[in-house]
């Protein structure tokens, strides 16, 4: 007799449960807000989510499409690019200002910063 579990793509597949749920409204409050501006509000909670897979403190992946929200838990090393960009171009920007702070004003007006990279204007 021979067992064969050909993947676990199956599992992964699997339909575990169907929920059906609300969306709620959420208003705006803030200097930067109209008056009648809202968000809209899902929430994920019980023992199903986590019977489903997700734990406390997981990294998710959302993926958004009319209609239809895709929530997948992160493979370990996943890389969040738009957080990556963000954290470069603060980067960027702290060192453009230590330059400025260390070079004479002339000096800093030949500096070009592109792409990460400083370059002496000619």
């Amino acid at each position: 007799m021979c067992n064969v579990k050909l993947s676990d793509r199956d599992d992964e597949t699997k339909l575990l449960d169907t929920r059906r749920i609300k969306v709620y409204k959420e208003i705006l409050v803030g200097p930067n807000t109209y008056p009648h501006d809202y968000s809209s509000k899902i929430l994920l909670m019980g023992k199903w989510v986590r019977n489903c897979g997700f734990e406390p403190d997981d990294r998710l992946t959302i993926s958004v499409y009319k209609g239809r929200i895709v929530i997948e838990k992160e493979k370990p090393g996943t890389i969040d690019t738009k957080l990556l960009a963000r954290e470069q171009k603060a980067s960027e920007k702290f060192l453009k200002e230590r330059i400025k702070q260390l070079v004479s004003p002339d000096v800093f007006k030949r500096l070009s910063f592109k792409n990460g990279e400083i370059t002496m204007k000619k």
